[in-house]
């Protein structure tokens, strides 16, 4: 078996939005702002606001190249090395449009971490070397994921 298992992929898979996805994305959080206002929740309508805006600019951005890496210490995203000891168990899944390895952390918060598998890594492979630190089970992409995904982000 190999040392490592490396790999480059996007972020995240880049969907190109046109002016009607950011004028449809300025009217919802207007009314939604209208609304807030409407209820005096102002501490409300700016956070609409500020989400609103955040999302327009994070829509435009193109996705940063990163570097995946499958070690005989850990998950290895970008620079930070996820240890196995600090993670549970991982499944390679290819539903909801593309393959990926999801592994499940001791996080509280985000305890999913979600690599992107290329063409030239089969699932077998990726499989084969996890196995080896940790346990498969079998992991479900979050809501939030699925939307996020849903609207291309």
């Amino acid at each position: 078996m190999n040392n490592s298992i490396e790999w480059q992929a996007p972020e995240y898979t880049h969907y190109e939005k046109n002016q009607n996805w950011f004028w449809s994305a300025g009217i919802i959080a207007a009314i939604l702002i209208l609304l807030a206002i409407i209820f005096k929740n102002f501490l409300f309508a700016i956070i609409i606001l500020l989400g609103a805006f955040t999302a327009m600019m994070y829509g435009a951005r193109p996705p940063e190249l990163i570097t995946f890496a499958l070690t005989a210490k850990g998950l290895r995203i970008k620079d930070r090395l996820y240890l196995y000891h600090d993670l549970k168990s991982f499944w390679v899944s290819d539903e909801y449009r593309h393959r990926k390895i999801i592994v499940e952390s001791s996080r509280l918060i985000l305890p999913h971490l979600i690599v992107p598998l290329p063409e030239n890594i089969t699932d077998t492979e990726a499989r084969e070397y996890l196995l080896q630190y940790l346990a498969e089970e079998r992991h479900e992409e979050s809501l939030i994921d699925l939307i996020a995904d849903y609207f291309g982000y």
